[in-house]
């Protein structure tokens, strides 16, 4: 059973969203160090909140993580052994290992995403949003 609130965006506006849902998924990071840029997780649907860990399982071989936003933000960070972090509308993970081309590298995402299914008005701001991950 699906629990709906309304939310009022405007006056003239109103929003029906259901609880919030939370999907999960963890990858396990395995490839050389060899400065290929590997992706490990793409998200292709609306936008939500998630929250991210990263594990490195092999400290000889560092993991250099990129994350990409729907807004085109992107940060880049070497992870020694882990690292959390909480980003809005997530587009992509890649991963690249180097320094040590005799070394596998190894690790886990853990990636968690919250989102809600709304209806109502379609706003001109959603309307160019969705357009714009389409292209």
């Amino acid at each position: 059973m699906i629990k709906r609130e309304n939310v009022t965006i405007q006056e003239n506006y109103n929003v029906t969203c259901s609880d919030p849902f939370t999907r999960s998924t963890a990858p396990n990071i395995n490839q050389p160090c060899d400065g290929i840029s590997r992706i490990y997780y793409e998200d292709f649907s609306e936008p939500g909140f998630y929250s991210v860990l990263v594990t490195n399982g092999n400290i000889a071989c560092p993991l250099i993580v990129t994350i990409e936003t729907a807004n085109g933000t992107t940060i880049e960070r070497t992870v020694p052994f882990r690292w959390a972090f909480y980003i809005d509308d997530l587009e992509k993970i890649s991963v690249r290992c180097a320094e040590n081309p005799e070394s596998t590298c190894t690790g886990i995402l853990n990636i968690n995403k919250t989102f809600r299914f709304c209806n109502g008005p379609i706003l001109d701001k959603e309307q160019n949003y969705a357009k714009s991950r389409k292209d």
